[in-house]
């Protein structure tokens, strides 16, 4: 373990409590404080750990999820000739970013790749940089690139850099906590805002947020008003045909969440064990924005997207699914099986 070469005059199992007791803290922020101070995140060696051996691999697999969606449902592709360039805004230690670089590569997809992260923690970028230097082997031919810059503060430089794809993992929502921001809403939508100017013409925005009925309200709601502000600019996902999200229309109970089944590592599994977190499952809000027309999946009835868990009873599977054009009553689209 990493924590074993930093701290090697501590135990193994004391390690390991201290990691738990990370875990909780970081559990905490996210879910009960909202406290996204950079001196409390990212700054300091353990909470790097602990979040690089349990919550890392979560947000890897959330954001796999969605580019492999917006690759093999969406119609993103690379450009034809040169360089594949990404922007992970928010980027922390990598997770998003370099799942991309692995999944591009995985695919045999061979482009040079030129991955720009920014961050407002140092140490997390640096970080970043040594996990992609140490498995060069993952995603050969491959660049890496960091500024550290706070999202509430963009550089006018950033605006004149067109990428392929630009990508936020749980990071969006981290500007609603932001205690010197009189209206952190309008902030947030601000970022949102500026992502269109950044993207190339037939690149693509994938964003994913944490599953809480808020944020995802917000994140539906704000990327419909981003795309309805610029007439050429699209919604892409969760829905089909650049239909908006009627859950969040309506600001119903139930949002816009994915349920992922994922396989935790064995790390995960060990510092888990006295915790009980939930690790075999990964849950996130979903948005992407293009200029590129939407791909046609088909009308009515013929593709649906599941908004409700799969429930099996005397050889029946049932589910909630959410139709390709909108419909007034988003639990009209029963589907039984």
């Amino acid at each position: 373990m990493e924590a074993c070469n930093t701290w090697p005059e501590i135990s193994e199992d004391k390690l390991l409590n201290l990691i738990r007791k990370e875990l909780v803290k970081q559990s905490d922020r996210f879910n009960k404080f909202r406290d996204f101070e950079p001196e409390s995140y990212g700054k300091r060696d353990l909470s790097i750990l602990g979040y690089g051996n349990f919550y890392f691999s979560r947000t890897w697999t959330a954001m796999t999820y969605a580019f492999g969606e917006a690759i093999h449902l969406r119609g993103w592709v690379p450009p034809k000739k040169g360089p594949i360039r990404i922007l992970d805004l928010g980027s922390g230690t990598g997770a998003s970013g370099l799942s991309c670089l692995h999944m591009i590569r995985s695919l045999g997809i061979d482009n040079h790749i030129q991955l720009e992260a920014v961050d407002y923690s140092s140490k997390s970028l640096a970080f970043l940089k040594k996990l992609h230097s140490a498995k060069k082997e993952l995603w050969s031919d491959t660049r890496v690139t960091t500024t550290r810059l706070d999202l509430k503060y963009p550089s006018e430089e950033n605006y004149r850099k067109k990428y392929d794809l630009i990508i936020l993992g749980y990071s969006l929502n981290e500007l609603l906590d932001d205690k010197e921001q009189d209206d952190p809403e309008e902030c947030y939508k601000q970022v949102l805002h500026s992502i269109p100017a950044q993207l190339k013409s037939n690149g693509l925005a994938v964003i994913t947020e944490p599953a809480q009925s808020n944020l995802c309200h917000l994140l539906q709601q704000s990327s419909a008003e981003v795309s309805k502000t610029d007439k050429d600019l699209h919604l892409h996902a969760p829905y089909f045909n650049g239909m908006q999200c009627p859950l969040a229309e309506s600001n119903s109970k139930f949002f816009s969440h994915e349920v992922r089944k994922t396989l935790p590592l064995a790390t995960v599994e060990k510092i888990n064990r006295p915790l009980n977190l939930e690790i075999r499952e990964v849950k996130f809000g979903l948005s992407m924005l293009g200029y590129a027309i939407p791909r046609n999946l088909g009308n009515s009835y013929q593709v649906c997207r599941l908004i409700s868990p799969l429930k099996k009873r005397k050889g029946t599977v049932s589910f909630i699914g959410m139709a390709a054009e909108k419909i007034t009553d988003p639990l009209a689209s029963s589907i039984l099986l």
